[in-house]
């Protein structure tokens, strides 16, 4: 948007061009003394958000571990079912479930 001056062969931005330049430096001032502002004002909250993202990161970790430590006794479980039901494929295992209901409810 640069205009040529067929006069003198000389180039130089438009006045509409500088105006544009200036307005936009002056938007970019505004938007980040707004920013600062934002981040002053809720400092205390990007801080808390901070600290609890933290805490459920270790909570995770805790978590994950457990079920680690926990996967060999659960896999013995299930084999021991496995086995008491008397048959591999667990249709054993639904009809003892089904007379327990029974049991239960002939006790009420």
């Amino acid at each position: 948007a640069e205009t040529t001056s067929s006069a003198t062969n000389t180039t130089f931005p438009s006045t509409y061009e500088a105006d544009e330049r200036i307005a936009a430096r002056a938007a970019v001032s505004v938007a980040d003394e707004k920013w600062r502002s934002l981040c002053t004002q809720h400092a205390s909250t990007f801080v808390a958000a901070e600290r609890r993202s933290v805490a459920v990161q270790s909570s995770l970790r805790e978590l994950l571990e457990a079920m680690s430590r926990v996967g060999p006794s659960v896999r013995r479980v299930e084999r021991a079912l496995k086995t008491e039901g008397g048959g591999t494929d667990g249709e054993d295992g639904d009809d003892e479930e089904e007379g327990e209901e029974e049991e239960e409810d002939d006790e009420e």
